[in-house]
């Protein structure tokens, strides 16, 4: 019981944040996630058109993130996808 599983964690992460956070921060939390989880995904193929579109999708999500909230800082995601495209 120490060390909580992963389902544990986003039980209690879905619990706090919807006690917590108003329903903006909630989106916010979704769009970040949404990028973070993009960033992590493999690639098997990274010439591909299909690569290249998804990276741009990605870019397009984060500079709208940025538009609205120029504090937050994607640096490296933005210099991961930007070499997906080239």
């Amino acid at each position: 019981m120490i060390h909580p599983s992963e389902v544990a964690i986003d039980y209690m992460w879905e619990k706090f944040s919807t006690c917590y956070f108003d329903n903006n921060t909630l989106a916010l939390n979704k769009e970040i996630a949404e990028i973070s989880a993009a960033r992590q995904h493999k690639i098997k193929h990274t010439a591909s058109e299909e690569t290249k579109k998804f990276a741009k999708t990605q870019l397009n999500k984060i500079n709208s993130i940025k538009k609205r909230y120029p504090f937050i800082d994607y640096h490296e995601e933005e210099t991961y996808f930007l070499n997906l495209i080239q």
